[in-house]
């Protein structure tokens, strides 16, 4: 399998971006527009550590494809062109970023003006009032990173504590299936075991350090940056309680909107993760344009609130990623009649 994966990456995405078949591709689909979905941009590879980044130098070979083939448009834009059935002249896509990482503002950004492509930048809302908080998925990578021969250990200890848990599960599902609050207890006393916040030290800022509040304000002015929340501690809200979860998105909003002085309305989901009930709190509260990654129903890809995405892998090349995303259009793109 895995020299299949090779050959497809060096040798078959290089030759059918070559031979312009990368065109043919997207025209076999009758769909009109795909949202792409990243998290970080960094300067240096580090997918070693975690998978969330990718490479400044492919973000940009990417940036410079998307201009050339595409339009490439804002997200606020898409959902008007979706509720106003509106078809686009070509095919279309917008650019997202989950979770506010400072990389957005430091490395995406220059490289999103020199092309002058929009884009969302969806914030966790955590690090407008605890600076230098690490979310629970950089802190997992760590982990997994400097710990991995202990993890069995820890799950164990972990479901000896827990009720109702499946040792079935891999720890990051245990962890992320755990109610709200539960996992920072969990994770807080691990780190603190295994003095995990002093082995993070050794990875460079570039792959986990989320914005400021000033630099969210600084990211706000540029033209091309629209925010939205990304919740505030990064739960799968899926699995909390209802109380905990409007609580969550409810508190993002707010301190969002003190910190810009203007409305937020668009929310993209942790994880991509929502259900029914998880997406009427988050209507109730004000969020008027919802990102998933996958529609979990069948009647959400005519339900004009929510949109899909295509996430961006960071551990291919640029071939493999630009022929993903023609083929996306079929699989994740939004049809407009």
């Amino acid at each position: 399998m895995e020299f299949i994966k090779t050959i497809k990456r060096n040798y078959l995405a290089p030759a059918t971006l070559q031979l312009g078949l990368d065109k043919l591709i997207r025209s076999f689909s009758d769909k009109s527009i795909l949202n792409l979905m990243y998290h970080g941009v960094t300067l240096k590879d580090a997918t070693d550590f975690s998978a969330r980044n990718i490479t400044a130098d492919q973000f940009e070979k990417q940036m410079a494809y998307f201009k050339r083939e595409f339009d490439v448009i804002s997200l606020k834009k898409a959902f008007n062109l979706v509720r106003n059935n509106i078809k686009p002249d070509k095919k279309t896509i917008t650019i997202s970023f989950d979770d506010g990482y400072q990389n957005n503002l430091t490395v995406a950004l220059p490289i999103l003006e020199k092309y002058k492509i929009p884009a969302t930048i969806f914030i966790s809302g955590v690090c407008l009032e605890e600076e230098d908080y690490i979310l629970f998925p950089d802190i997992f990578a760590g982990l997994l990173y400097f710990h991995k021969d202990k993890i069995d250990h820890i799950k164990k200890n972990i479901l000896s504590h827990t009720n109702g848990l499946s040792s079935e599960l891999p720890l990051l599902l245990i962890l992320k299936s755990c109610e709200y609050g539960q996992r920072d207890e969990i994770i807080n006393k691990i780190t603190s075991d295994l003095n995990l916040w002093s082995d993070l030290e050794k990875i460079p800022d570039e792959n986990y350090k989320l914005l400021k509040r000033n630099e969210i304000t600084e990211l706000a002015k540029s033209e091309l940056v629209d925010i939205g929340s990304h919740g505030y501690l990064h739960y799968d809200l899926t699995k909390v309680n209802e109380n905990n979860a409007k609580q969550d998105l409810t508190h993002s909003k707010k301190i969002l909107e003190e910190c810009l002085q203007a409305k937020i309305e668009m929310l993209a989901f942790p994880y991509g993760s929502y259900n029914k009930r998880i997406q009427k709190i988050a209507e109730q509260i004000g969020y008027d344009k919802l990102l998933a990654l996958d529609y979990m129903y069948n009647a959400d890809m005519n339900d004009h609130h929510i949109l899909n995405r295509h996430a961006i892998s960071s551990t291919t090349n640029f071939s493999s990623n630009t022929i993903s995303v023609n083929l996306a259009f079929s699989s994740k793109g939004i049809r407009i009649n």
